[in-house]
């Protein structure tokens, strides 16, 4: 704000310079000429605050720069000049703020409270930003707090800048990962009265074990279900099979299952984000999506818009017509529907919701995965840069100078347990430390310590010292000498 306000402070004294014809042989201004004045923090301190080269000017006013300076300088209007010093250094203006200025600009943040800094340039262009989207099989893992720090911090900023944001969690309760943790739970339910039950948790020893949910969380799980529903658990054992040595529920029990802990799951999630200082106001189910009928619908609209073939039984999208290398399954020769299906379908939806620009803030799992979803928006009318993908490097956990592993197999260090070691604003201040694109190194000790490697305690101290001033500012003077 105050660059811009130097500049036009400086482009009006140019135009009066040239139409007094103060300027030598520049006698007519063009917008090449005028874009050349740009503001930038002066080199040296004792050059002042801010300085504009106006040396580029010569050639047009066949006069030397200093000789330029003072003739714009003259020009400038009078009320500006009480707000500024004014310095010729050769080809340079430099600027330093008076008192007066800085005063302005405090009554000028009084005056306008929350809206101080506020920008329009968004042009209340509808933005969709969906962050976080976690499968709701457990607890969120230290990853997602990298995804949910930097995807508020996104919001507030695009909000202040005058875009209409609203921000999403894709509720991943769709496919396979349920169908495992309806499993895992069901056997964690039978643990808790028969210990000898078989749980698959060596791949070495079991192949199966890969599919399944051995975390402690799912015994509280199973621990919560036997309280509220006794009566169902009777009959489990009797309604399973059993092959070779693993007992698998009917469709009916593991159905009920899935809806149990993926309720549970998904309340703590939310509770967390919330605790988080995130701000996500519209949640959206992936089985809601299948259930209403929009993944089935969308292949029938990508046929109608010539993009889906048959071959070797399955039905393919033609990607590779578009942005991507290859063309993509999107219907099995089996009938089942890929992933990939039912991320158009909810693309498509959320066009349909009226949003002009999506914003996907993806893990580097998914770098390889952005040529085709743009590919699936052309595809959908819409243009590839209206889908804006933020891929993200993962997060290293180090304690007592060692990486933690993290994950929901096993025993595990979650977002949650981070939070209460380190705090809120401290694990969102270092989330959103690094370059979104860089693996970020989160050191637990560091963040807590209160030394002058931690960056947190930096800012804590600067806050602090702010508090104190404004206390002094308005305490009683005993001594108005």
């Amino acid at each position: 704000m105050i660059k811009n306000n130097i500049a036009d402070t400086v482009k009006n004294a140019l135009i009066k310079s040239v139409d007094k014809h103060e300027l030598g042989s520049l006698t007519e201004l063009t917008d090449e000429i005028l874009d050349g004045v740009f503001i930038e923090k002066a080199r040296k301190p004792e050059y002042g605050d801010y300085s504009c080269n106006i040396s580029y000017l010569s050639r047009f006013a066949k006069m030397p720069p200093p000789k330029i300076a003072a003739e714009i300088i003259k020009n400038i209007h009078p009320d500006q000049q009480e707000l500024l010093n004014i310095t010729v250094t050769a080809g340079f203006i430099n600027f330093s703020l008076k008192a007066k200025w800085l005063n302005s600009i405090i009554s000028n943040i009084l005056e306008e409270q929350d809206n101080y800094g506020r920008s329009d340039s968004g042009g209340k262009l509808k933005v969709l930003l969906e962050y976080v989207s976690a499968n709701p099989t457990g607890p969120l893992h230290i990853g997602h707090g990298r995804w949910a720090a930097l995807g508020s911090c996104i919001e507030e900023i695009m909000n202040f800048a005058g875009y209409d944001v609203d921000t999403e969690f894709l509720i991943n309760d769709a496919g396979s990962q349920m169908k495992n943790l309806g499993h895992s739970l069901f056997l964690r339910i039978l643990q808790e009265d028969d210990s000898d039950i078989y749980f698959p948790v060596d791949k070495e020893v079991d192949s199966r074990a890969g599919a399944f949910y051995p975390g402690e969380y799912l015994v509280d799980i199973a621990k919560e279900y036997i309280k509220q529903f006794p009566e169902k658990v009777i009959s489990f054992k009797e309604k399973a099979t059993i092959d070779d040595n693993l007992y698998i529920p009917d469709s009916d029990i593991i159905n009920d299952l899935i809806i149990f802990a993926r309720d549970i799951n998904l309340k703590q999630q939310q509770d967390l984000l919330k605790l988080f200082k995130t701000n996500i106001n519209i949640w959206t189910s992936e089985t809601d999506l299948h259930n209403s009928g929009k993944v089935d619908n969308i292949l029938e609209f990508l046929k109608d818009s010539g993009y889906l073939y048959e071959k070797d039984d399955a039905i393919w999208f033609a990607s590779s017509k578009l942005l991507d290398e290859y063309d993509r399954v999107v219907k099995k020769s089996d009938g089942s529907l890929t992933y990939l299906t039912a991320d158009i379908a909810y693309h498509k939806d959320k066009y349909d919701r009226g949003f002009d620009h999506l914003i996907n803030i993806w893990g580097a799992d998914h770098h390889g995965y952005v040529p085709r979803m743009k590919s699936a928006v052309v595809a959908l009318g819409k243009t590839a840069d209206s889908l804006e993908v933020i891929i993200g490097q993962m997060v290293n956990l180090i304690i007592d100078g060692e990486q933690v592993r993290m994950g929901k197999r096993k025993k595990m260090l979650t977002l949650e347990d981070l939070v209460n070691e380190v705090g809120v604003d401290a694990t969102r201040f270092w989330m959103v430390s690094r370059s979104v694109d860089t693996t970020l190194d989160f050191d637990v000790n560091l963040a807590k310590s209160a030394s002058d490697e931690n960056p947190v305690y930096y800012v804590q101290y600067a806050h602090a010292r702010c508090c104190s001033i404004l206390r002094t500012a308005i305490a009683e003077r005993i001594d108005t000498d």
